[in-house]
């Protein structure tokens, strides 16, 4: 009986050990964080890539993230709610959403992430009960998949009189395609195949839908429903470089169609207009960036449905033309508090005609805007709930339990654990140090304007930018830290930089290109310092060798960088994919773990996604067991619980810390893109960063956290 017991009792000790305590809870920000900033406001939620209004229903919304997924108003945007994290396999962009034009109930959602480094999607989805249940169509994609498709479908077109027929642009890393179905999207075929181009968007001629305009790098015009394509010059005076077409059209004009194009050459932005279904076109205008502040990554354009001389451009801002598209001028601003006030960069945009005015909806990088006067002004109505804020990173304070996030395009993003709040840097942070027993002292790694590395010394309240004696050439560095070197923090660009006085004065600790042949081009992706040993650190490029080889990826010192030797032999997944993270154990400075992104697997189902080493990067083996075979972002070990988490692109996974199968832990989190992963060990709590949807907390003690840690220890200890 005795013997029953123990071995019960070690049976429950260690399912608790590798079950998934709690559930994660999700932290926001669910509404715009607090401003006390002057001048420009970095403040939202999240970029918003695609829009869906019908005017007859003016408080249904659709608002899809190009990371975080689909979500719903049926409010006019007072609050918001996801409706695919519950149908799809995981959490992925939305590049277009389109209703049937005979069932009102039935929506088709383009979906693929266009960012994060990342070109892949699951296809076309569709719902019947307006957006409750998902269901894929005939163009699916696998992206992890050993041979998978890994593309994303940037807009979708459903035939205004015909819901069986339908066009997707598609966008893969070689090139655009144009896929059609002619059964309501159980089939599909490849009607349009072009390397080296890039699909922005598509327009049916009206009242005449066999003829189909589509801009990307090129004007292509179908006059047959897509079996056959010209390539138009749009009447180009002299030889030059399109980067981006956006169209418009208008009901009243069957054989009209305006274009917005960004060219290369002197004639900037430019204007033009076809009578004839797009066999001739005519230049209205042209205009500088400066004029017009759109390009080839933001350019939405429309022609107003009550005047046909009023034209909508969005870029960087908004901007309305009054007088058929000679002049433009701004009608959004990036001060906060003003009438005019929205987040800058402008990505979806919706015009419909009211009673006496345009009402438009934009979608940005920062939510959801709407005016309902042409555009005079302006009012935010990202709401309740709409969580789709991306971060890169997030640097903790244990000390008080806080963390700063670094954010795309909303700057940094502070939590205190109840509310947020915006540190008034504007543009891009990313990863960034609280100084152990200095924690007022932070370091972030920002680009607001230029990348570089900005400095706080009152806990976050008021900036500076570090001077460094060095050109960074990036923005996203790597950043190493390890409270057992308190005043010590490392920053990766080319080579590793060293500070040992909280960041203010630095020197370069590697000459990887002069030691090691490494291309000057090349970057650090990754940084770790050993916890137990502040002397041994690590340093990878995040490059794929795309080779049999081995080609020199990571690096080791044991001296504080007098002496580096490449530890990159036997690590054959660095061959095929990039290095994301390095993480060590906290007491072994010879135990570590590497993580790479990619999608590389065998034909025998072994994926490479996370590797050990025991020896310091001898010897290597591949700990992937049980992971999708999608990208690993981050790493993080839980010394207590003896166990290894990852954050990949489906949430978050976790491993004994000896060895083992991979299991999902998301309970309570979407499967999104988990870019961060920290450690608050006092309390705990494992901070969780998404790109795309927010941030998220665990719990570790599976009473709560009420556990005294030394007991834990000795809990622990009976294995």
């Amino acid at each position: 009986m005795k013997r029953i017991l123990c071995l019960w009792f070690a049976a429950c000790l260690a399912m608790a050990l590798h079950a998934q305590p709690v559930a994660w809870q999700w932290r926001g920000p669910d509404t715009l964080p607090l401003f006390s900033g002057t001048g420009p406001c970095p403040n939202g939620m999240g970029l918003v890539s695609a829009l869906y209004a019908d005017p007859s229903q003016p408080s249904l919304l659709f608002a899809g993230s190009n990371t975080g997924g689909l979500f719903r108003s049926r409010n006019g945007g007072i609050s918001w709610e996801n409706v695919t994290d519950a149908s799809l396999p995981q959490v992925t962009g939305i590049g277009s959403i389109v209703r049937d034009p005979l069932e009102p109930q039935r929506y088709y959602i383009g979906t693929g992430t266009s960012s994060y480094n990342r070109e892949y999607g699951l296809g076309v989805w569709y719902t019947d009960d307006e957006g409750d249940h998902w269901y894929p169509t005939g163009l699916r994609f696998h992206p992890e998949e050993k041979d998978g498709i890994r593309a994303s479908v940037k807009k979708l077109l459903i035939h205004p009189a015909d819901p069986s027929i339908f066009y997707a642009l598609v966008k893969d890393a070689s090139g655009a395609s144009v896929y059609r179905s002619t059964d309501r999207a159980l089939s599909w075929t490849r009607v349009l195949d072009e390397k080296g181009e890039f699909f922005f968007d598509a327009e049916f001629a009206p009242g005449r839908p066999q003829t189909l305009y589509l801009g990307g790098r090129n004007l292509w015009i179908s006059y047959d429903g897509g079996d056959q394509w010209i390539r138009s010059a749009i009447g180009a005076p002299v030889p030059e470089e399109v980067h981006r077409i956006a169209l418009s059209v208008h009901p009243g004009y069957p054989s009209t169609a305006w274009a917005m194009l960004e060219t290369s050459g002197k004639r900037g932005i430019v204007l033009a207009r076809t009578d004839d279904e797009g066999r001739t076109w005519r230049t209205l205008s042209t205009h500088t960036t400066g004029q017009l502040s759109v390009g080839q990554w933001k350019m939405e354009f429309s022609v107003s449905p009550r005047d046909t001389a009023v034209f909508y451009a969005g870029g960087v801002y908004m901007h309305r033309s009054d007088d058929n598209g000679r002049s433009f001028r701004t009608i959004s601003s990036n001060r906060f508090n003003t009438p005019q006030w929205m987040h800058v960069d402008v990505r979806s945009m919706l015009v419909f005609p009211g009673r006496l005015t345009d009402h438009i909806l934009a979608g940005h990088d920062g939510g959801v805007s709407v005016s309902y006067d042409n555009g005079d002004s302006w009012r935010d109505i990202s709401g309740q709930g709409l969580g789709i804020t991306q971060f890169w990173g997030i640097a903790l304070d244990s000390q008080r339990g806080r963390i700063l996030g670094g954010t795309q395009d909303l700057g940094m993003l502070g939590f205190d654990g109840s509310v947020w709040h915006n540190a008034a840097v504007y543009g891009d942070a990313y990863d960034g140090v609280f100084f152990s027993g200095k924690s007022d002292t932070i370091l972030m790694a920002v680009n607001s304007g230029s990348p570089g590395v900005r400095r706080s010394v009152d806990g976050g309240k008021t900036w500076s930018f570090v001077k460094l004696p060095f050109t960074t050439g990036r923005s996203d560095m790597a950043v190493a830290y390890t409270p057992s070197a308190p005043e010590q923090v490392l920053l990766g660009l080319h080579d590793v930089r060293l500070s040992r006085d909280f960041g203010k004065e630095w020197i370069r600790i590697s000459d990887f290109s002069r030691d090691f042949g490494v291309a000057q081009w090349e970057s650090l992706s990754a940084l770790a310092v050993a916890p137990s040993n502040p002397r041994v650190i690590y340093a990878a490029y995040g490059e794929p060798a795309w080779s049999n080889e081995a080609r020199r990826r990571i690096f080791r010192t044991s001296d504080g960088g007098d002496r580096w030797e490449d530890i990159t032999e036997g690590l054959m997944g660095v061959r095929w994919a990039g290095i994301t993270e390095i993480s060590v154990h906290p007491s072994d400075p010879n135990e570590l773990w590497v993580s790479v992104n990619g999608f590389w697997g065998d034909d025998d189902g072994t994926v490479f996604k996370v590797f050990r080493s025991r020896d310091g990067g001898r010897n290597w083996e591949n700990v992937s067991d049980g992971l999708p075979n999608l990208p690993v972002n981050c790493l993080l070990v839980l010394p207590l619980q003896r166990r290894l988490l990852a954050g990949t692109d489906a949430g978050v996974w976790s491993s004994p810390l000896k060895g083992g199968r991979w299991e999902e832990w998301n309970l309570g989190m979407p499967r999104a893109i988990v870019s961060d992963l920290e450690l608050d060990e006092g309390r705990e709590t494992v901070f969780a960063s998404t790109f795309g949807r927010g941030l998220y907390t665990l719990h570790l003690a599976s009473d709560g956290g009420q556990h005294p840690r030394e007991k834990r220890r000795r809990f622990l200890g009976l294995f």
